[in-house]
């Protein structure tokens, strides 16, 4: 098995939203034993290895010998009608969609101070995705990391300008003003923070 398989082990558990004791629950074994998996203590027996990878909607050999973890994002449930939020059953297999940002580049960028406060804080970790000026409509009325065309970098609301190429950058701050009609050469929309809390 690959190193790492403990981190997929609760990984999966924990998308499924269960403890320890319900997940061992699902194997007809005891807590103890999906402790041990998780630390890698304990080698896991074919037939449950099996099971995981039915579970993660997986192969086993994906699953427990890969030495990456699969870039999917799990399905945990629906909106609809009213915009109620309805969580999906978790005893059949996880259902979830690839992750496969094509040829955007994943990137992080690190907040330093609270001048963005609440919406960003000092330390958090924004994971963005890199598009290029070519499909910067994408990222409009996102938050965004960027570069400007003369090299100048922020993190701002991307919004469109008074002409196709140029384009308004909105402020967090109050005490910023807003930057009007200037050229981009890449934006990364915020996808996720990472908070460290």
């Amino acid at each position: 098995m690959a190193k790492g398989i403990g981190l997929k082990i609760k990984a999966l558990r924990e998308a499924l939203g269960e403890s320890q004791t319900a997940f061992a629950h699902r194997f007809g074994v005891e807590q103890a034993s999906v402790s041990r998996w998780e630390r890698e203590t304990s080698p896991v027996q074919r037939k449950f290895q099996e099971q995981m990878a039915e579970i993660a909607n997986t192969t086993v050999a994906e699953f427990f010998h890969s030495a990456t973890a699969p870039r999917v994002i799990p399905i945990i449930g629906s909106v609809g009608a009213g915009e109620k939020f309805s969580p999906a059953s978790t005893t059949t297999a996880l259902e979830h969609v690839d992750f496969d940002i094509k040829n955007d580049e994943i990137v992080g960028v690190r907040v330093r101070g609270d001048s963005m406060s609440p919406v960003y804080r000092d330390g958090e970790v924004l994971v963005c995705s890199r598009i290029n000026r070519q499909d910067l409509a994408h990222a409009l009325n996102k938050d965004c990391v960027l570069e400007t065309t003369t090299g100048e970098g922020y993190i701002k609301i991307l919004k469109q300008g008074s002409a196709e190429n140029l384009f308004n950058l909105r402020s967090y701050n109050p005490y910023f003003d807003d930057i009007v009609d200037v050229e981009i050469k890449w934006a990364a929309p915020v996808l996720w923070v990472w908070r460290n809390a």
